[in-house]
């Protein structure tokens, strides 16, 4: 009876031995970190109120709530974020869901530059361009549909606080966003 099991014991540790293990992670390329670190100040869990733009001449109020983080070693940032609002000024209105989106922030190692990349339920995906400095971070997307949006986010006292711009053509640019955010 010993030797079948010693058999089988050996079997199944030569098995184990021969199985490859798989590779180790690759290291974030040489500078991502360094690029990504303007973005922490805006890790974590946040609310947020503000206004967005709709038809001409109205503003609608939203609440917001926010999670960014950095992951892959800190060479990707991710920002999930959700807003709410009320469509129209009848306050028996409910309201809905009117901003769902995912914003993926990466550096690319042979130009040293941050790339975007934005997905919204609305508007689908959008890539563009970041810089940062450690009190603001600037987006720049070539929308699908023509036309530019520009998001600068800024660090405050309390949080942080988003401005959005848009424009046709990339020379005259007309607010249409603002949002103050304050840790959860």
């Amino acid at each position: 009876m010993r030797r079948p099991f010693a058999l089988l014991t050996l079997i199944l540790v030569s098995m184990a031995a021969a199985k490859p293990s798989p590779p180790p992670p690759s290291p974030p390329a040489a500078g991502a970190q360094e690029a990504m670190a303007p973005l922490k100040p805006f890790v974590g869990e946040w609310v947020g109120s503000g206004w967005l733009a709709g038809p001409p001449d109205h503003r609608t109020t939203i609440r917001t709530q926010t999670t960014a983080g950095l992951v892959g070693d800190g060479a990707y940032f991710l920002i999930e974020e959700r807003a709410w609002g009320r469509v129209g000024d009848d306050p028996a209105t409910p309201q809905t869901l009117l901003h769902n989106a995912l914003t993926v922030f990466n550096f690319d190692p042979t130009t040293t530059a941050l790339g975007v990349r934005l997905y919204e339920v609305s508007i689908g995906a959008a890539d563009g361009t970041a810089t940062a400095d450690p009190e603001t971070v600037t987006q720049l997307f070539h929308l699908p549909g023509g036309g530019q949006f520009r998001l600068t986010m800024m660090k405050t006292d309390t949080g942080w606080k988003v401005l959005g711009h848009q424009s046709p053509e990339g020379a005259v640019w007309t607010q249409n966003m603002e949002v103050n955010y304050t840790k959860k």
